[in-house]
């Protein structure tokens, strides 16, 4: 809406290759963008296309501090093959070339590459990403460990969040809680020093307060006596800071060699240490849908369908308060491809809200109740929407994952939880409303 009607605003906007990375946009919006936005004068769009040879030579020289004319043609065609032009990944090229003091001034008077590493790539990596392991290999095993956490943090994190999260994998004794925070800190210091992590200091809520001499009395009081509620009474909470990895091929550079299982493993203590959080301080969380999204999202990726559920359904019954169906359906949505993605694609029995019978059979009754009240509550959602279609699609699903389970399971699940009771309508049209 501010987009359309907005005037004197300039949004801008960056993306890597739509035709390489999708983008997450609405497929209508993006075709008003690209048609009569555009035409308007709305919309436009600058492709920065990468370097070339010229333009490599130059940020070689202006890195490593020689004249243009001095740069070897056959070490410009190194670097650029190996960043491919990307001024990015050419400045971590760079860097490399500098630590390692590659440079030698050859025989012809130029600067080129130390010729030890061998001619066919004298850099020594195929690309980048060889590169940016090369430089994560090299950090002592206790920063990798840290990286490791960071990395299923995501690309911007709290160093609180790191603190609690470690606290959580290593069980942490109370009385070494800000040692360990100081030692995780200082394997931050050296992520920053390597440019894998940048950070900025963060401040509490209560600093951007102006107040006179006599509300910071009482405000300070009032601080006293919320201290010891959730993060603030960690004894590393005056020290927190903002911390984001530089690039997000860091990241996915990490991401890359780490084992599934390890990544569901600590997916589970980060979701264990922020859900504790969120148990802590209740009261101060409870309209804060973005934080308990955030631990919803750790548990659906550690792989734990119960839990996941269990915040799925709060946080959907709060959207559905709001009027927000459609948000709350894509949050059961989320959940339900947990199961559904255990399926194998090419199994042969039959399938029961797109599950296959061979998952429902192994799942507990715990997940089988949160099974059926996850597609009962996107029913509902549905039915709200007046889509009554997608509707009678959604409490059939719950239907047909209760009659398929054995006699036993499924009574003691029904039994558990509310009297489901399953009502369909004939559709008057087959189109989705």
């Amino acid at each position: 809406a501010d987009f359309e009607r907005g005037e004197n605003v300039l949004i801008l906007c960056g993306s890597r290759p739509p035709s390489s990375n999708p983008l997450s946009v609405d497929p209508e919006f993006w075709n008003d963008l690209q048609g009569r936005f555009r035409e308007e004068g709305k919309y436009s769009e600058l492709s920065l296309v990468p370097f070339g040879e010229p333009e490599v030579r130059d940020m070689i020289a202006t890195t490593l501090e020689f004249d243009v004319s001095e740069i070897d043609h056959g070490f410009v065609r190194d670097v650029f093959t190996t960043s491919g032009g990307m001024p990015h990944y050419l400045r971590y090229a760079l860097d490399t070339i500098k630590r390692n003091k590659l440079t030698v001034r050859l025989e012809n008077g130029m600067i080129g590459m130390n010729n030890f590493i061998g001619d066919d790539n004298k850099l020594g990596f195929d690309s980048v990403g060889e590169l940016l392991l090369h430089r994560l290999d090299a950090l002592d095993s206790s920063v990798r460990t840290v990286l490791h956490l960071s990395a299923v943090l995501g690309t911007e994190f709290d160093l609180l969040d790191a603190v609690a999260a470690y606290e959580e994998m290593f069980r942490v004794d109370e009385s070494k809680r800000f040692e360990t925070a100081t030692t995780l800190r200082e394997s931050f210091d050296v992520a920053v020093d390597e440019g894998v992590i940048e950070q900025s200091y963060i401040f509490g809520e209560e600093d951007d307060c102006e107040m006179d001499d006599e509300d910071n009395l009482c405000h300070s009081l009032g601080n006293i006596m919320i201290s010891l509620k959730g993060r603030r009474a960690h004894p590393f909470y005056a020290e927190n800071r903002r911390l984001r990895f530089t690039h997000d091929s860091w990241k996915a550079s990490i991401l890359n060699v780490m084992l599934d299982e390890r990544k569901q493993e600590i997916h589970e203590h980060v979701a264990m240490s922020l859900e504790k959080e969120l148990n802590d301080d209740e009261a101060h969380h409870r309209g804060d849908f973005e934080k308990q999204i955030r631990v919803f999202k750790h548990w659906k990726s550690s792989g734990n369908f119960t839990k996941a559920a269990i915040h799925a359904l709060d946080i959907g019954g709060q959207l559905m308060l709001l009027g927000l169906n459609s948000q709350a359906i894509l949050l059961f949505d989320e959940v339900l491809d947990i199961l559904k993605e255990m399926t194998d694609e090419g199994e042969l029995d039959a399938r029961y809200g797109g599950i296959g019978a061979s998952v429902l059979d192994t799942i507990d009754p715990p997940e089988l109740e949160y099974l059926i009240k996850l597609n009962i509550t996107k029913g509902k959602a549905y039915s709200t929407l007046r889509r009554g279609v997608d509707g009678a699609e959604a409490y059939q699903s719950a239907l047909d994952v209760s009659r398929h389970t054995h006699a036993s399971t499924s009574h003691l699940c029904l039994k558990k939880s509310s009297n489901f009771r399953f009502l369909f309508f004939r559709p008057r049209t087959n189109n989705r409303h």
